[in-house]
């Protein structure tokens, strides 16, 4: 069986189509996002994803807190890590509330922007504006970080 094959002179990005990739003579194509390439014909081909999004860290609380009533409260917090994360240079995010927080707990949280790689633990500000005192348990979800370009 012959294929037509047409080659154009592209140096930009290409997208392959399912006909190339899954019904090649040789097999289909084996696509590893984990090593972020497509292996054709034993082939590697390296997959370069084009406006990457930035990565939305956990934010969860470093050990259980109470916050009494009528007051502001500055607490622990450790921001999810990657493997890919250098430590030896300043890495800004900024942590913000996420809407579970919002849902769950009867308190204001604070925007703040923290260097991830300053100490082990960053640290949020709360408001408490009731009467009562809210617990948090350690490990609770607060927040979201996202990385901030510099």
């Amino acid at each position: 069986m012959n294929k037509e094959l047409i080659v154009a002179e592209i140096e930009g990005d290409i997208l392959l189509g399912i006909d190339i990739l899954q019904n090649d003579d040789g097999g289909p194509a084996d696509i590893l996002l984990s090593k972020g390439v497509i292996v054709l014909k034993g082939k590697n081909i390296p997959c370069i994803q084009i406006g990457k999004k930035n990565d939305v860290r956990k934010v969860t609380a470093a050990d259980h807190f109470i916050i009494p009533p009528l007051s502001e409260a500055v607490i622990d917090v450790f921001i999810e890590r990657e493997e890919s994360d250098n430590v030896s240079q300043k890495t800004d995010f900024i942590v913000e509330p996420t809407q579970h927080f919002c849902e769950t707990y009867p308190l204001k949280m604070a925007s703040v922007l923290v260097d991830i790689n300053r100490n082990p633990t960053s640290k949020i500000r709360l408001l408490n504006p009731f009467p009562y005192s809210v617990d948090i348990n350690q490990d609770s979800v607060l927040g979201q970080a996202e990385q901030i370009d510099r």
